[in-house]
């Protein structure tokens, strides 16, 4: 049986809440986060739910194709078929903060970026398909990759005012990075490594918090207990999930004949995919948008 990987960046277009369920204090409806790290992620259930659905409303033809891609469906009592495509949650790669100069920075930190390395490292035989070396921040405060970002030799990030000089490491990952993301010297323009303890600070309390509310219709006034505030991820956030499609496998029970090799799955589910899809809550108020890169290359190392 023959396995691919892929590697995908993801970006937000806007703001995201994949929830957790409720939560006591400030924020009723908090985001996804990690136990070890409390950083944003993207659960993989949420993530692959969000492309099934997509992929369902995209299908056409036989239903043979889909099913052996994701699996049978809930409610088929008739069929036990364990899907293709495996899908690893979304971890952040970068993180948006106001910024004095250029509006806001891309941030992100030594152990982001260099736990995204040994997961590459792990994960292909060949060459990454993203390349760098281990990062740290061994001689100053902040690395940037453009000096346009500086303000008297420091980086101004909402309140915080850090001590930063250009490095030509973190400027070839930007480049990289911008490449990749198709974002036209965008991002190297405003790239920023901060260190692991400042870069935790912001991704947990540099979330946009939203108050909603519930009107009346009746009255035309807030509804009672209708009031609650929302935890959501910013637009411009960059996750990255690793894909893997495999050979399709045989139906325990049922009638799914059709065989699929990795490209074939790799092929039929991008073509589910697209490049926009929308995850997680609020979806009728243009919440959740996500811009997929499929990054080509590699292959899984079994």
């Amino acid at each position: 049986m023959s396995s691919i990987k892929e590697l995908n960046f993801l970006r937000c277009l806007s703001p995201l809440h994949a929830g957790s369920g409720s939560a006591i204090g400030i924020v009723d409806l908090p985001v996804q986060r990690e136990t070890h790290t409390g950083f944003p992620k993207i659960e993989s259930s949420s993530l692959k739910g969000a492309l099934r659905n997509l992929a369902y409303k995209q299908k056409s033809g036989s239903e043979q194709d889909y099913l052996k891609i994701f699996g049978n469906e809930a409610s088929d009592n008739e069929l036990v078929q364990a899907g293709c495509l495996t899908i690893s949650e979304a971890r952040i790669l970068a993180f948006p903060v106001k910024s004095m100069n250029k509006i806001f920075a891309y941030v992100t930190c030594p152990m982001v970026l260099n736990r995204l390395l040994q997961e590459q490292k792990a994960f292909y035989k060949k060459a990454s398909p993203f390349k760098f070396d281990h990062v740290n921040l061994s001689g100053a405060d902040c690395f940037v990759s453009n000096a346009g970002i500086l303000v008297q030799g420091k980086v101004v990030l909402e309140e915080y005012v850090i001590s930063a000089k250009e490095d030509h490491k973190v400027k070839e990952i930007a480049q990289q990075l911008d490449d990749l993301l198709d974002l036209s010297g965008f991002l190297s323009e405003r790239f920023i490594l901060l260190s692991d303890d400042v870069f935790k600070q912001f991704v947990e309390h540099s979330t946009d918090i939203t108050t909603r509310i519930r009107i009346d219709a009746d009255t035309g006034v807030v509804a009672d207990g209708a009031l609650f505030y929302e935890e959501n991820v910013p637009a411009e956030t960059i996750f990255y999930s690793f894909f893997t499609y495999e050979d399709s496998k045989d139906a325990a029970s049922g009638i799914l004949e059709l065989s699929l090799t990795s490209e074939a799955v790799q092929k039929r589910a991008n073509e589910y995919f697209g490049e926009v899809f929308q995850v997680g809550g609020n979806a009728t108020i243009g919440r959740g948008l996500v811009q997929r890169f499929p990054i080509k290359g590699g292959q899984l190392n079994v």
